[in-house]
């Protein structure tokens, strides 16, 4: 990689990963308040993480790796969007802030260790048979997934308790339960279970129809990196000139 594309892709990746962040903390801050803020915080805090277990591995960060970190910063705020949840409806039920904050991150737990061992699961089968861009990819998501799991489990639960333990903070809103309109559409009157057959049926159908795709595809479907081969980019800094005739 020449030293003008590589730092042009730097700086892309520097830029998008500071993109990620920056949406991802509004949305946070504008649907859960105050305790949005804590999730920024331990977003923050998982960031750091990420840069030093880099750091102390001596793992360089390659295109694909940057994109692990984006995609952390993305999926890094799934865990505490559950512990909230859980905590809204404590708190809809007239329990106080120490009993929902209690119940939220108890019952969330099962559901935030279950997908982030999923996401470690398919980081350990893509280091293993990946090629090295797919390794540096594998490598910054699992460490990202590490980082953002403490993160949400050790340092969100650290500012609430001391938060709340100590009555600094009795109350907390949501965006839901300021307006009613949005509660009311998050929760239809809806028998999912009955109209089980049907989703069934559809994400059979669709399975089938994208299987269909892949498989008429062939070796199109796949890049340089699954391949194998060279792509090469070139980019001209001026213009070629054209002489008459």
């Amino acid at each position: 990689v020449g030293p003008d594309l590589g730092a042009d892709n730097l700086a892309k990746g520097l830029s998008t990963g500071l993109i990620a962040f920056v949406l991802v903390s509004a949305f946070m801050v504008v649907y859960y308040f105050s305790c949005g803020l804590i999730a920024v915080l331990a977003l923050a805090c998982a960031g750091v993480l990420i840069l030093g277990m880099m750091a102390l591995q001596h793992a360089a960060f390659t295109m694909p790796g940057i994109a692990g970190v984006v995609l952390t910063f993305g999926q890094a705020v799934d865990a505490n969007v559950l512990i909230y949840e859980r905590m809204r409806e404590e708190l809809k039920n007239g329990h106080d802030m120490r009993t929902a904050t209690r119940v939220g991150f108890r019952r969330a737990l099962p559901a935030i260790i279950d997908a982030n061992v999923s996401h470690l699961i398919i980081c350990a089968v893509l280091y293993q048979l990946g090629t090295q861009e797919i390794r540096g990819f594998a490598v910054t998501l699992a460490v990202g997934v590490l980082a953002t799991l403490f993160a949400a489990l050790v340092i969100s639960r650290v500012v609430f308790g001391l938060l709340v333990e100590t009555n600094l903070w009795s109350k907390a809103a949501m965006l839901p339960m300021v307006v009613p309109a949005l509660q009311r559409m998050l929760e239809p009157k809806v028998n999912w279970l009955r109209l089980r057959p049907l989703f069934l049926t559809l994400s059979v159908a669709y399975m089938a129809v994208s299987i269909f795709f892949v498989l008429n595809r062939g070796e199109a479907f796949y890049d340089t990196e699954f391949r194998g081969g060279t792509q090469v980019t070139l980019e001209l800094a001026h213009a070629a000139s054209q002489s008459p005739n």
